[in-house]
């Protein structure tokens, strides 16, 4: 039973690409501003200021469709008890990332924005992996929904 349109898997994928990809192409400031680091490159201002945009906006489009995952594909997932680890490991790292993307923007000490900064970044760097291993598990069983 196909119960998700025929676009929403690839722009599933999508999204997470362009999130991982933007995240990547911000981490040279990121160490710079945040961690004092010297780096060899980093983002010019207004190149930075619209991936920055486009990683927001990406990532409003990714909880969108969590929310729409969670109402069939994960129920089913706890339901069949099939790929529950990796499942709830994708749930606790997008709400790390989401709490942590939030206090980017709004924390105003510095030392917890330094924080957050750390948190979302190792978060960051478990979801590619997380997720990779979901995927992996998911195609073995060629089950999605």
């Amino acid at each position: 039973m196909k119960v998700y349109p025929n676009w929403f898997y690839p722009l599933l994928l999508l999204s997470l690409f362009t999130l991982v990809m933007t995240g990547l192409l911000l981490l040279p400031t990121t160490l710079t501003m945040r961690f004092e680091w010297d780096v060899f490159w980093q983002l010019s201002g207004g190149t930075r200021l619209a991936t920055v945009a486009g990683h927001t906006i990406t990532s409003y489009l990714m909880l969108m469709m969590v929310g729409a995952l969670s109402i069939i594909h994960m129920r089913a997932g706890v339901l069949r008890q099939k790929n529950q680890r990796s499942g709830f490991s994708l749930v606790a790292i997008l709400f790390t990332l989401t709490l942590t993307g939030i206090g980017l923007f709004y924390l105003a000490s510095d030392s917890l924005i330094l924080l957050a900064s750390t948190l979302h970044i190792i978060a960051g760097i478990a979801i590619v992996a997380v997720f990779t291993l979901h995927f992996v598990k998911n195609k073995r069983t060629n089950k999605f929904g």
